[in-house]
């Protein structure tokens, strides 16, 4: 029996942690607080904390001397004479909303109607490439070059005619028909010749048409467009004539503005420096006070920390056991892929294999040798894994499966006995007299070239 596969630890309670860091920084606090609010003595002035029942500063008292009190309560009446004089000043702040006035009025966009306008121009975007040209030149040369070849033609004819007459071979015979077609295809590359000539003709004379075409069209753009551009000109001084004029405009309304507003601030200015003056604790430097500093534990980094260790503890664990099931796993695969289980039982979604003859003759075969990560340093004969599976849509591309190669093997093998018993039986149904006439006449026709 294998050991019991090893089981991953429990994570932290992510609320119990929480608690429990917070419960930490808590008392942390609460005793830097302790250590760190002390009782302070100065010349005229005594700092002291009222503590609740942990001991925990609640409340500061500080406690002046007699000097230190009559000079605090001397800038106390200062700040209420003061207060008393802004109340004065406040009665002459304005109190009717601000307004704009008799100021410039604000331009927020540019009239574009204004300006002088775009006059509209056509250009020539096509040019008329009609074939009329071109077809009346193909005409007129096709129909020249074979007002000569016809006649040649037809005498060529004539003379084939009566050359097979006077060998012997009758018309409509085998022979008769393969001569005539010969010279007809002959014939007919000579018109076809002829009738690319025209073509080239008449496609030099369409573009020659084209491209004079092409430059007056050009010329007429260009003129067009240089009476755009000029207009264009007119508009864009014209829009910056405006665009300045409306900036003035706008810097002049702004200066207004900012002069009304010192105007009517200047009162609220002088109550603000009236009421700038309060009533301040005297300011004393006290002897320097060691402060103390307690850190809470890091309870979550521990607990998570933990937590990691016992993780990586498991993953280690667990990647022996899968190593030893990969270890069986192999062995066992290594012993079953030694037997060719090849019954039906062991199968499933059969189906007729495609074609492969037309497929297998455009496979590439070439002898090889596998390089130095294998110890088999002989050359063998055979395709490429890649090959053939982008051949037959089989296999993984790296390696090649005898089950794959064997089956693309017989069902060729199945294609080619077809093929041949379909050859043997068109060769059995071909009469012998058509046969022998038919090589007869190859004989003689070998024989004249």
């Amino acid at each position: 029996m294998g050991k019991k596969s090893p089981s991953p630890p429990p994570p932290p309670d992510p609320v119990a942690t929480a608690n429990a860091q917070a419960a930490a920084n808590l008392a942390a606090m609460k005793t830097n607080f302790r250590y760190n609010r002390i009782s302070e003595t100065a010349p005229g002035i005594n700092i002291s904390y009222q503590r609740d029942w942990e001991g925990i500063p609640i409340h500061k008292v500080t406690t002046l001397g007699p000097t230190q009190q009559a000079l605090f309560d001397k800038s106390q009446s200062v700040a209420l004479d003061l207060a008393n004089r802004a109340g004065q000043l406040v009665s002459g702040v304005p109190t009717t909303p601000f307004t704009y006035d008799g100021l410039p009025s604000q331009v927020g966009s540019i009239d574009m109607s204004s300006l002088p306008a775009l006059n509209a121009v056509a250009l020539n975007t096509s040019v008329d490439r009609s074939n009329s040209a071109r077809d009346r030149v193909e005409q007129s040369l096709y129909n020249r070059s074979a007002s000569l070849l016809e006649p040649g033609f037809a005498r060529a004819q004539q003379d084939l005619e009566q050359n097979l007459r006077d060998r012997g071979i009758p018309r409509d015979s085998q022979a008769w028909d393969y001569e005539m077609a010969q010279l007809s295809r002959n014939q007919n590359e000579a018109r076809q010749r002829i009738a690319d000539q025209a073509v080239a003709a008449g496609g030099a004379e369409a573009s020659r048409i084209f491209g004079v075409d092409l430059q007056a069209a050009q010329f007429g753009n260009q003129s067009m467009q240089n009476q755009l551009a000029a207009d264009q000109v007119r508009r864009q001084q014209a829009l910056s004539e405006a665009q300045l004029n409306a900036s003035l405009q706008n810097q002049a309304r702004q200066t207004g503005a900012t002069e009304r507003l010192a105007q009517r601030n200047q009162a609220v200015n002088e109550a603000s420096a009236a009421v700038t003056g309060r009533a301040a604790l005297p300011s004393y430097q006290l002897g320097g006070i060691p402060m103390y500093s307690t850190a809470a534990p890091d309870i979550m980094g521990a607990t998570y920390r933990s937590h990691d260790a016992a993780m990586q503890n498991y993953q280690i664990q667990a990647q022996q056991a899968n190593a030893q099931a990969q270890g069986i796993g192999q062995l066992a695969g290594s012993i079953i892929g030694a037997i060719p289980f090849s019954h039906s039982s062991f199968k499933e979604e059969w189906a007729v294999a495609s074609p492969v003859l037309d497929t297998l003759v455009h496979v590439p075969i070439g002898t090889w040798r596998y390089d130095e990560r294998f110890a088999d340093r002989n050359r063998h004969i055979g395709p490429m894994a890649e090959h053939f599976r982008d051949a037959f849509g089989v296999g993984d591309g790296i390696t090649l499966s005898p089950v794959d190669v064997m089956g693309v093997t017989l069902k060729a093998m199945q294609e080619l006995a077809e093929k041949i018993d379909r050859l043997e039986q068109r060769l059995a149904e071909w009469p012998s007299s058509s046969q022998e006439t038919a090589n007869t006449n190859s004989t003689k026709v070998a024989e004249r070239i």
